[in-house]
């Protein structure tokens, strides 16, 4: 929890913020466009199939390669699926 002081530190330095760069202020505000959350997601099922595919490939043709890209790409997928949060819905607005 913030004190008074660092909240009006902060105050100050938002007003300052939207005197000095509007348009910054708007996009730390909004937030910065993206490629949006449920592209991201659905990238990140896609390579995470692609990879379990590339392993399981590689493992029947007896290629390494495959399989190392595949065991690589897995815990990618799975990293960045963790960094998404594994949402089922938009992330939350605070």
């Amino acid at each position: 929890m913030l004190s008074r002081y660092e909240k009006h530190q902060l105050e100050q330095i938002e007003r300052w913020l939207q005197e000095d760069d509007p348009e910054l202020a708007r996009d730390l505000r909004e937030g910065l466009p993206g490629f949006g959350w449920r592209l991201g997601r659905r990238l990140s099922w896609t390579f995470l199939v692609m990879a379990v595919l590339s392993f399981f490939l590689g493992i029947m043709v007896s290629n390494g390669a495959a399989v190392l890209f595949g065991m690589i790409g897995v815990g990618a997928a799975v990293g960045l699926l963790g960094f998404l949060g594994g949402r089922l819905g938009p992330p939350p607005v605070s």
